[in-house]
């Protein structure tokens, strides 16, 4: 054999390899989908907010990441989510979690959650299924916010909460704050990736518009959507952490640093934006409640204190998860009434965890939680293509935190679905490599051999 014919097939092996999909891939890439498009549309009969609807929806997610992990074959993931869910099983029906009628609901959106993120986590490893999954998720969000917009618009005499499906404005105002973002970062990927590419100035833009149409639809939706919540404080976090994520992805574009004064001035100006809605909104939820007398009366402190003795009470292991309307009615008083009433949690969402899982609860959460973000925050330092899904991660948990502190009790379960499919997503994306790339070592001293192996190995 000549040493022209040896280099030729070298150089060839790999695309061979790269046209010639895996079996069972595009069926994993179906049930990835699917499995993203029934977080979509968990969304649709009230976020399943009633303990039935976590039930029925849980299993629904269950059961696709399931047939998902099935066809993908044995992985770490899978293993991860058997694991959890074993812990979990063991942990309600050893009693720790309360009455498995009340806790049942609530451990069963844990493990799909887990099963989600697991899910998201996998798909990144596979070349292009995470954006496959994004698209599919985006589409079907879309149609939450076109139904949701239009049947607040024929339901104007209605308040603005019930008008849009949710028991309250901070709980609408949380779920398209982040579909806001979810919109915003598809955007961002397609033009970064039509920007890095190869194609002429004229493809590259036809080709970043076509793949971020889905994103600019939902982010224009959601902000229709949020716009008509009815919660000023939801929506100045949302909008204010729309623009900080804008503005950190704008950051190192070379192509707005060469433009003129007043683009730069804009771009300055839009992260100090940012941060005075999101400081506003924290300022006006901490601030004290007048009633029609004139009366100025702290609420949130006086829920905090009241709940932070009920939790005293149940220091290391809490009262049982999904106890915590219980554990509320059972401290209500004539005096503290005011300030326990309602559907809107604790107001923070680590007193709401300590009140039904206590320290030991609370401080696995955080473990849990510091170990996804550690693999998120390398992503979002490390390659420049990667960047963009870890950063909208990021944003999404201060998002959460922001609400979680002072609004809402983040228990709404299409809310920690959506958030743990898109963390998996992005943890999956900063510490994996593509599944669908060779590994074959290329033959030194070919230039297009080096070229082929480095085409298939970036995301």
């Amino acid at each position: 054999m000549s040493e022209a014919v040896f280099h030729e097939r070298a150089r060839l092996r790999p695309a061979k390899r790269r046209s010639e999909p895996a079996k069972g891939m595009k069926a994993s890439d179906i049930a990835a989908r699917l499995t993203a498009a029934g977080v979509a549309l968990s969304l649709f009969p009230g976020a399943g907010q009633q303990p039935l609807q976590a039930l029925i929806l849980s299993a629904m997610l269950l059961l696709l990441a399931g047939g998902f992990m099935i066809v993908t074959g044995p992985t770490a993931g899978r293993i991860s989510v058997l694991l959890g869910g074993a812990v979990l099983i063991a942990y309600a029906f050893s009693g720790l979690a309360g009455p498995l009628d009340r806790s049942a609901p609530g451990l069963a959106v844990l493990v799909s959650a887990g099963a989600v993120f697991a899910v998201g986590w996998i798909a990144a490893g596979r070349k292009g299924f995470y954006e496959s999954m994004l698209g599919a998720f985006i589409w079907c969000a879309c149609l939450f916010c076109a139904a949701v917009f239009f049947n607040a618009v024929s339901n104007l005499d209605r308040s603005a909460s019930g008008a849009i499906g949710f028991d309250t404005p901070e709980t609408a105002s949380v779920v398209f704050g982040m579909l806001i973002l979810v919109g915003l970062g598809r955007i961002s990927i397609a033009f970064k990736r039509a920007r890095d590419s190869s194609l002429s100035r004229s493809d590259a833009v036809d080709r970043s518009m076509r793949h971020s149409l889905g994103g600019l639809l939902l982010m224009g939706l959601a902000l229709a959507c949020l716009a008509a919540t009815g919660s000023n404080v939801g929506q100045m976090y949302g909008f204010g952490m729309a623009l900080l994520y804008f503005a950190w992805e704008m950051r190192r574009t070379s192509a707005v640093r060469a433009r003129g004064w007043l683009l730069q001035l804009m771009f300055i100006l839009t992260p100090i934006a940012g941060l005075a809605l999101v400081g506003g909104g924290v300022v006006m939820s901490l601030l004290p409640d007048t009633s029609e007398a004139g009366a100025v009366d702290n609420l949130l402190a006086r829920r905090w204190t009241d709940l932070g003795a009920a939790w005293s009470e149940q220091i290391w292991l809490g009262h049982g998860v999904g106890s915590f309307d219980t554990v509320r009615d059972s401290h209500a008083t004539l005096f503290n009434y005011a300030a326990t009433s309602g559907p809107d949690g604790a107001h923070n969402v680590v007193l709401n965890v300590l009140v039904e899982s206590g320290l030991l609860g609370a401080g696995l959460l955080l473990i849990v939680l510091l170990a996804v973000h550690a693999q998120v925050v390398r992503g979002a330092l490390g390659r420049r293509s990667r960047r963009s899904l870890a950063r909208l991660a990021i944003c999404l948990s201060g998002l959460l935190a922001l609400h979680g502190m002072t609004q809402h009790s983040l228990d709404t379960p299409s809310v920690i679905w959506m958030y743990a499919l898109v963390v998996g997503m992005a943890a999956g994306t900063s510490g994996t490599k593509r599944l669908g790339a060779t590994t074959s070592q290329p033959v030194t001293g070919s230039p297009q051999d080096v070229h082929v192996s480095g085409g298939l190995a970036s995301p």
